[in-house]
């Protein structure tokens, strides 16, 4: 397994006594991912909301740096996905074909499978389709074989459709967030092109308001963020120098954006930094709920609980 950058010897004896905050980069990254849903500690610390200070102003500084890196990056990755996509004629073509076909399959009585369809088409009214249900359990009472088969078709088919109704949600899904970050580029960026360094910019923003400049740099160029070789002696006062001009030169980024806005110091970053946090929360949301809302998707639900036999009989 390769070893953390966050373990390193040089980088721990800077950061002294603070070094125990230190875990992996990945850690952090996924406690952050974990605390957008009610908000990103530190741009509420930020904004004066809710201040924090000490080691839980550190912690936080480090979950949020690695964080929004991961989120910016993937972010700006999505800014190149095109306004329309096939996949979004996918999802209604799938959408289609969650209703029963109208021919039965073979073996199957095709008047209870009409009446199957029936009984989940939408178009009908609630009586009408309650209709159908009554006439199916006479139809699972009198010939139970045959309401076997029938119900096993059903089911098969269902099943053949629920990964493609879930995949086409996913599919479409990854337009919107991508419609989200584009306008989220645009109202923080206007029409400049992805910046490859806007990850690092960030998480200087962030680590510079909990670490010295050298304590920020080197945990940034132990990250692999900064241009400098992350092989140096980190812990060097001679490599400080190299690593507070890299840390000022992230900052001089946002100064000028706030400078150019009108707005004040700070402004600019902590309002980006917000905004990719609520994206991610979105993002993080959709996901979770993908299976229900596939589920819900796929058919209006099958009357009564009708259990699923093994294997259909003859009619008795």
């Amino acid at each position: 397994m390769t070893e953390s950058p966050f373990a390193r010897q040089d980088l721990r004896k800077l950061m002294g006594e603070h070094a125990t905050l230190l875990r992996r980069p990945t850690d952090h990254a996924a406690a952050w991912f974990a605390s957008v849903a009610n908000g990103d500690p530190l741009v509420a610390h930020l904004r004066g909301l809710f201040p924090l200070d000490g080691d839980a102003l550190r912690g936080a500084a480090l979950d949020t740096a690695c964080g929004v890196a991961v989120a910016i990056e993937s972010i700006q990755a999505r800014l190149t996905i095109v306004r329309s996509d096939p996949r979004v004629a996918e999802r209604r073509e799938i959408e289609g074909l969650a209703q029963l076909p109208k021919t039965a399959p073979l073996g199957v009585d095709s008047v209870a499978w009409k009446r199957l369809r029936a009984s989940q088409d939408p178009a009908l009214s609630a009586a009408e389709r309650d209709g159908h249900f009554q006439a199916l359990d006479a139809h699972a009472t009198a010939a139970p074989a045959a309401f076997a088969r029938l119900n096993a078709a059903a089911a098969a088919h269902d099943r053949a459709v629920a990964a493609l109704v879930e995949r086409a949600l996913s599919n479409e899904d990854g337009l919107v967030i991508a419609a989200a970050a584009r306008a989220l580029w645009s109202r923080h960026f206007g029409t400049e092109l992805p910046l490859p360094k806007l990850p690092a910019h960030a998480a200087v923003f962030v680590l510079a308001a909990a670490f010295t400049p050298h304590v920020a740099g080197a945990i940034l160029c132990a990250m692999g963020r900064l241009s400098m070789s992350s092989t140096r002696d980190l812990s060097s006062p001679l490599e400080g120098v190299d690593l507070r001009r890299e840390i000022d030169r992230s900052l001089r980024f946002w100064r000028d954006r706030d400078k150019k806005l009108g707005g004040p110091p700070g402004a600019t970053a902590t309002g980006f930094l917000a905004d990719v946090g609520g994206l991610i929360a979105v993002t993080q949301e959709m996901l979770e709920a993908l299976p229900e809302r596939a589920r819900a998707k796929r058919a209006i639900p099958r009357p009564g609980t009708w259990p699923q036999e093994g294997d259909a009989g003859e009619d008795k």
